[in-house]
């Protein structure tokens, strides 16, 4: 059973035909290439610079994460000197109302020796007066004042 010549010129024909359109699809095909090419040399471009770019967010990321661990250690430090400042705080007022207390305590007592002073000091001096109004001290007015005349000369 061998093909009929016609056959087999009419095959080879088809497959030349085959043949020039498969060329012409691989011509058309390196024409997409060639076309397609650039933009994707373009396309690499852009993925190298977005590549750069999550490289730099990744490294501007960490050093982030450092420094909000630092802030974050820098406030617990803070909060634990403003805790211990309270509590120092805390004492120095209890101690100055203790103070207050004490020195409310003390000019009330100054008051009262004052007043007790005062007191004392007026009826001292209304004796002094009356013992000076007195008819006695009047008449040994002269007596006082000799006394004070020898004083002086043996002094």
């Amino acid at each position: 059973m061998t093909p009929a010549p016609t056959d087999s010129v009419q095959l080879i024909n088809t497959l030349r035909q085959q043949l020039i359109l498969a060329q012409v699809r691989i011509m058309e095909l390196e024409d997409e290439r060639d076309q397609l090419t650039p933009r994707l040399d373009e396309i690499e471009s852009l993925l190298a610079e977005a590549q750069k770019l999550v490289d730099l967010k990744l490294d501007e990321t960490a050093h982030l994460q450092q420094v909000v661990a630092d802030s974050q250690a820098q406030a617990t430090t803070l909060q634990s000197q403003l805790t211990q400042s309270a509590s120092e705080l805390s004492t120095i007022s209890n101690q100055l109302g203790q103070s207050e207390r004490e020195a409310r305590d003390m000019k009330e007592q100054f008051t009262e020796s004052v007043n007790n002073l005062t007191s004392r000091l007026n009826k001292l001096q209304g004796e002094i007066e009356r013992c000076h109004s007195s008819r006695s001290w009047r008449w040994t007015a002269w007596l006082r004042c000799l006394a004070g005349f020898f004083n002086s000369k043996g002094a």
